[in-house]
């Protein structure tokens, strides 16, 4: 071990753990997105009074993600020579991660090898992680008690430029750009950083975090006291050719569209088909090839066409949401998959929903699966089509 110098804590877990965080990139990769999209309900709004949690679990399977051992890093800390005794110096977790950063700055190009096609800064993304804790905790001392959702949306209607939340589009953005304009505003070598770099760079992100959501704390009850709330309102929903057909209030509008870009963005994300649920679709579309279903839906996912992805997502949800008037949380029950599988056989229907779901599904098809599909018969053809749609039915249910 090495002890005689001020990056002990980086350099000895470097040692022992460095091989196997290149080995368990792509889990702790997972692990992070997983969070992440569980929690897209929050992240994806600027609703900075609905909590985020993180919880002693979530910590747990990060550590077993990456392969730590606590007592290991514990263990450094408690024996260096140059550490400040400071809570934000000393978390073990803050440390893990911090150094897992600056570990991936180091490996960056070796990690690329584990990435998709689109690459992305693996360090950055491990400190985003790490911001996420810390917000965590700023926000539960700041708003012991969650504001109304009515008082929330009135304070950042009438918010002035010199907040940052007047500016942002939602918690994720702002936190993202919070991080990485923390690593501009301190001089740190990430890549060798020293024991003391992390309480540096968390104290400062901490403090920038706290100073926002006090802002934002004073504004709310300014305006909790003065009866100020925003009137939810309704809102028309429109079809491709512009005409309105549908009413929606701003809550169920939202609702939807969170549930929509939390299903989007894990289908897009996934490697792979999910074979159960593909299975079951084919069988129930007359027993349509799985091969042949498999090839379109991974062509649909690979093209990542967010338009008619999230328009056939948004459709379901809207069925089930708005037109059989049911709670988005029971998305999950055996009775959404009932009601929602037949939809689509639905004919002579005036509902709004299904008549645009039907048109998208169409023009999925006809986009993504026509090389596939040249000699398959009409009858086929809408088999393919239902297997696709009852797929989508069940992936969309088994988000959680």
């Amino acid at each position: 071990m090495y002890e005689e110098t001020e990056n002990y804590i980086a350099y000895n877990l470097f040692q022992i753990y460095g091989e196997e965080w290149i080995k368990n990139f792509p889990k702790i990769i997972i692990h992070i997105s997983k969070y992440i999209n569980d929690r897209q309900e929050i992240l994806s709004t600027r609703n900075y009074g609905t909590k985020l949690f993180y919880t002693t679990a979530d910590e747990n399977r990060f550590y077993d993600s990456a392969g730590i051992d606590v007592n290991v890093v514990k263990g450094f800390i408690n024996s260096s020579k140059t550490i400040k005794h400071v809570p934000d110096a000393t978390n073990p977790l803050y440390v893990s991660l911090f150094c897992l950063a600056g570990f991936y700055d180091r490996n960056q190009k070796v990690l690329e090898k584990f990435m998709p096609k689109k690459k992305f800064h693996a360090g950055n993304f491990i400190r985003f992680y790490l911001v996420l804790r810390i917000y965590s905790i700023c926000q539960r001392q700041i708003f012991p008690f969650s504001p109304k959702d009515n008082i929330v949306e009135y304070t950042l209607d009438h918010l002035n430029n010199r907040f940052d939340f007047a500016k942002i589009n939602n918690i994720y953005e702002w936190l993202d750009d919070m991080s990485l304009t923390n690593n501009q505003k301190l001089e740190i070598d990430f890549k060798n950083p020293t024991d003391n770099d992390t309480n540096s760079w968390v104290s400062k992100i901490r403090d920038r975090v706290r100073s926002a959501l006090k802002n934002l704390y004073v504004e709310t009850m300014k305006n909790k006291n003065a009866g100020e709330v925003t009137v939810i309102e309704e809102i028309q929903a429109e079809n491709e050719d512009g005409k309105k057909w549908f009413t929606l209030n701003t809550s169920t509008s939202n609702t939807i569209e969170v549930l929509c870009n939390k299903i989007l963005t894990t289908f897009i994300q996934e490697m792979n088909i999910r074979e159960n649920l593909m299975k079951v679709a084919c069988k129930k579309a007359n027993n349509v090839s799985k091969v042949k279903t498999s090839m379109v839906l991974k062509q649909i996912r690979e093209s990542k066409d967010h338009v008619l992805l999230s328009r056939i997502i948004r459709d379901i949800l809207s069925y089930w949401i708005v037109s059989l008037n049911k709670e988005a949380s029971s998305i999950h029950s055996t009775e959404f998959i009932k009601k929602c599988s037949i939809a689509y056989s639905i004919s002579n229907t005036n509902d709004p929903f299904i008549m645009d779901l039907k048109k998208t599904l169409a023009k999925i098809m006809t986009k993504y699966s026509s090389v596939y599909m040249e000699t398959e018969s009409k009858t086929s053809l809408n088999a393919f089509k239902q297997a696709t749609f009852l797929y989508m039915v069940f992936y969309i249910s088994s988000i959680k």
